[in-house]
C-alpha cells in the first residue's frame, strides 16, 4: 500500500507540474491567437497612435520626397514645388479629413482580417471613400492653393491670357499666382481637370496579397490548436485532483502552488516578450515596405506595430497577475486552515 501511495503521489506531482507548464503555455497561446488575429486590437493601435492626424504630415513629406527624386518638369511637380510644406499639409487635411481616413482604415482592417480569419476570398481594400472625398473637396482645395500664391502681376496676367485665348506660351510651364476674382475660372477649370484626371488614375482598391491569404490558410490548423490549448491544463488539474486531493486543505495546496508558480513565470515572461512580438511583427511587415518610404512613414508604422505588440501582451500580464494572486491566496489559506478530515 505504501508503494502504491508513493507512486500515486509522484504521479500527482508530475501532473501538477504539467498543469503549471501547460497553463503557462495555454495562457500565451490562447491570448496570442485571440489578439493577434483580432481587428479591434489594430483599430485601437491606430487610434492610440493618432494615425488620422499624423497621416497628412507623413503624406506631405512623402509627396515632397517623391517629387524631388523625379524630374520636376511635370505640371504636378510644379504645383507641389510651389507650395510650402505646411500649406501642402493643410490641403491634404482639407481633401482627406480625419473621418475619411478613419473610415478607410477601419474598413481596410476589417476586410484584411476577413480574408485572414475566414476561407472567403476578399477582392481587396476599397479606396472609393478617398477618391470621393478628394473629388468633393478639390474645389475648396484649389481655392486655398491659389490664395497661398502671390497676387498675379500684369505680366503674368498677359501671359495667362495669351496661353488661354491664343494658345501661346509654354504649355508645360504653369504661371503660379493668385488671380483676381474675374479671372479665377481661367485657373480653376484647367487645374480642376488635372485633379479629376489624377482622381480617375487612382485604383479602385488595393488588392490583398495572395501570399497573405496562403499564410493565413497555413496557420488555421495552428490557430485551432492554440484555441483549444486551455483544455490541457484542465486535464492535468483533474488528474492531480483525482490522484492527490483528499480534503479542502489539500485542494488549496495542490491547486495553489501550481497556480502561483505558473502565474509568476507567465508574468515574468510576458514582461520581456513584448519586444519579441514587436520584432516578429516588424520582421513580417517592415522588409516588405516600399524602399522609397520617408522616415516619418516608417516611424508611424513602427509605432503602430509597437502598440499592437503591447495590446497582445497586456491581457497576458493581467491574467498571469490574477492567476498568481489566486495561487498565493490559496497557498496562504492552506497554511492558515487547520488540518481537517478527509473527504
Amino acid at each position: 500500500m505504501k508503494n502504491q501511495s508513493g507512486f500515486l503521489k509522484v504521479l500527482a506531482i508530475v501532473c501538477a507540474v504539467l498543469f503549471g507548464i501547460t497553463l503557462t503555455f495555454s495562457l500565451f497561446a490562447y491570448n496570442i491567437e485571440q489578439t493577434l488575429f483580432n481587428p479591434i486590437v489594430y483599430k485601437q493601435a491606430f487610434s492610440e497612435q493618432n494615425v488620422c492626424t499624423r497621416l497628412p504630415g507623413v503624406l506631405t513629406q512623402q509627396i515632397i520626397s517623391n517629387s524631388r527624386s523625379q524630374d520636376q518638369s511635370g505640371i504636378i511637380d510644379q504645383l507641389i514645388s510651389s507650395i510650402k510644406p505646411d500649406r501642402l499639409q493643410g490641403l491634404i487635411e482639407l481633401v482627406l479629413p480625419c473621418q475619411v481616413i478613419e473610415k478607410v482604415v477601419d474598413n481596410g482592417i476589417d476586410q484584411l482580417f476577413s480574408a485572414i480569419n475566414s476561407a472567403t476570398a476578399q477582392n481587396g481594400i476599397s479606396l472609393n471613400p478617398i477618391k470621393q472625398s478628394i473629388g468633393e473637396n478639390s474645389a475648396a482645395a484649389l481655392d486655398e492653393f491659389l490664395k497661398s500664391q502671390p497676387d498675379c502681376t500684369a505680366m503674368q496676367l498677359l501671359e495667362i491670357g495669351a496661353n488661354a485665348i491664343l494658345g501661346q506660351g509654354d504649355q508645360s510651364k504653369l504661371v503660379m499666382c493668385n488671380p483676381p476674382a474675374a479671372l479665377r475660372d481661367v485657373f480653376t477649370i484647367p487645374l480642376g481637370l488635372m485633379v479629376d484626371s489624377v482622381i480617375d488614375g487612382l485604383p479602385e482598391q488595393v488588392r490583398i496579397p495572395v501570399s497573405l491569404e496562403k499564410l493565413a490558410a497555413t496557420l488555421r490548423f495552428t490557430r485551432t490548436i492554440m484555441n483549444w490549448s486551455p483544455l490541457l491544463p484542465f486535464l492535468f488539474l483533474g488528474l492531480t485532483t483525482a490522484l492527490a486531493v483528499r480534503s479542502w486543505r489539500s485542494i488549496l495546496r495542490w491547486w495553489g502552488i501550481p497556480l502561483l508558480v505558473s502565474g509568476l513565470v507567465a508574468l515574468v515572461v510576458s514582461l520581456v516578450i513584448g519586444p519579441t512580438v514587436y520584432a516578429m511583427l516588424g520582421y513580417l511587415i517592415l522588409p516588405r515596405l516600399p524602399g522609397n518610404l520617408v522616415q516619418p512613414a516608417i516611424q508611424l508604422i513602427s509605432d503602430v506595430l509597437s502598440t499592437v505588440a503591447q495590446g497582445i501582451v497586456k491581457p497576458i500580464q493581467y491574467q498571469s497577475a490574477a492567476i498568481s494572486l489566486i495561487g498565493l491566496t490559496m497557498v496562504i489559506g492552506e497554511k492558515l486552515i487547520k488540518p481537517n478530515k478527509q473527504f
